[in-house]
Formats: structure tokens, sequence, C-alpha cells
């Protein structure tokens, strides 16, 4: 007769922790532990509480998400082979809070005439955490959660004001960031809609007809100055330097008659 098989009455090796649990309680953060391939990991609070479980791979890794949020203190936990046998109780992992604040954000935006538009504002910030933006009274004008890479895009709830424009970030354990170096939203530039005063052809051009002697006009610092014969055909052009002296090269032999010359600014405006 064939002889039963010895039942499998040994208990497996005790687990590890292998997560780090520093700062993760009040969270679901998984937990790794290495166990005999195959058995049932329980994860395991301070007091005793079952907080998780999961199964070993081949490897002996098993990945334990919490199905409640770690409490703070010890965490342990048992593994329990296929036969029923139960280890003791891994070393315990101390679960702690985070109390770290993260870093201050930085405001990414240019906003240089962006008061009184609602333009979204790119804020980087650490992973994960909410990040809040106030105007330069401290007053909460919207908010948003930077992405994986630290990315918050983050559209105004109300049109910017002028002023100083801050961000602070607040991590998943509630721990509050410095807040940011401010960026100041100014109101857009007024358009330019006055003319340049007109030019001054300051060259005598008695005797000059029928030559390509270059003349000289004062014009609007940085404007450009053209040259016009008395048909208005345009015969030259140039730019006004820093003290509004303009020299202008005719581009073709001056016909007799008045030459005049008007001048056009940078926002197009002409003389």
């Amino acid at each position: 007769p064939s002889t039963p098989d010895t039942p499998d009455t040994t208990a497996p090796a005790k687990p590890v922790i292998d997560t780090d649990l520093t700062g993760k309680a009040g969270t679901k953060t998984p937990v790794e532990v290495t166990a005999e391939p195959g058995s049932k990991v329980e994860l395991f609070d301070k007091d005793g509480k079952k907080i998780g479980e999961g199964v070993a791979d081949d490897k002996g890794k098993a990945t334990i998400t919490p199905t409640t949020e770690i409490p703070e203190g010890g965490v342990t936990a048992k593994a329990t082979d296929k036969a029923g046998n139960v280890s003791e109780p891994s070393v315990p992992a101390k679960a702690t809070k985070d109390t770290e604040a993260p870093a201050k954000p930085e405001v990414k935006t240019d906003l240089t005439g962006k008061a009184g538009t609602k333009d979204p504002v790119e804020v980087t910030a650490e992973p994960g955490s909410t990040v809040e933006l106030f105007d330069k009274d401290g007053k909460k004008i919207g908010e948003g959660v930077a992405d994986d890479k630290g990315k918050a895009t983050i559209t105004p709830t109300e049109a910017l004001p002028e002023g100083n424009v801050t961000a602070k970030a607040t991590d998943k354990a509630g721990n509050v960031s410095e807040p940011s170096e401010p960026a100041k939203a100014t109101t857009p530039a007024t358009p330019d809609t006055e003319a340049p005063a007109k030019p001054v052809v300051d060259t005598d051009l008695t005797g000059k007809a029928g030559t390509t002697d270059p003349v000289e006009v004062t014009a609007e610092p940085g404007s450009t100055v053209e040259l016009f014969d008395k048909d208005g055909k345009k015969i030259g052009e140039g730019v006004a330097d820093d003290k509004g002296k303009a020299t202008i090269t005719p581009t073709e032999a001056l016909p007799e008659g008045n030459v005049t010359a008007k001048a056009t600014d940078k926002a197009g405006n002409v003389s």
C-alpha cells in the first residue's frame, strides 16, 4: 500500500515589508512585501487590525493596496501558505505622517499685459499637489492640480487684477508650501495712435536736381522716413536715429521741384 503524503506543517518564513512607510500614514500607498511564493499575505496595523491582503507571486513579491488609510505606528505582515500554515509576523515597518511642506511653486506664465484677462496661468509645483493662485490682496483666484510632471494650468475664476500674483501648493498630507515668488500682472499697453510730428528736410536742395546727393531729414527717433518728389513718387527711405536724424540717399536723381518727407512710427502712425 502507498504511504500517505506527509502533511505540510512548516510555517512560511516571516515576510519582509519592503516599502518605506515614512510619511505614508494617512495614505493608501501600495505596500510591497516579500513572502513565500504563492502565499497569502495580510497586512495589519499597530492594533492588529487587518488593512489589506495580497498574494506573493512566483518571485515572492506581493503588492498590497491598503483598504483603509494607513494609521500611524507599526505595520506588520503575515504569510499563510497553501497548506494553511501561518508565519510569524514581520518586523514592524513604522508608518509616520508626512509633515514636510512641498517646495514653493513657481509661476511660469509671464503676466505682463494679462491684468483684466482670464488667461490660463501655468505653475510648476510638487506632482499631485493642489495649487492655489492668489492676487496681491491674498484673495484666491484659481486652483488646479499639478500633474505627474509637476505642471498645473490654472484658469482664473475672475479677471486677474493688477499687481502681484502668487501660488501655494498643498500636498496630499495637507502640508502647505511657502508662497511662490510673485509674478506681476500688468494691464495691456494702450495702443499708440498718435502720429509723429511732421519731418523737416534739413538739406538745402538748391542746385541738387539731377543728383543723388544724400538728403538729411529730422524726424521722430526710430521712425521710418520716406522722401517724395513733387508728384508724390517715393524716391528714397531711411530711419531716424536716436537723435532724430535720417540721412537718405535718393534711389534716383532728384527731379526739379518740391521734395517732401513723411515719417512712420513703430506703431504704424504716419505724420
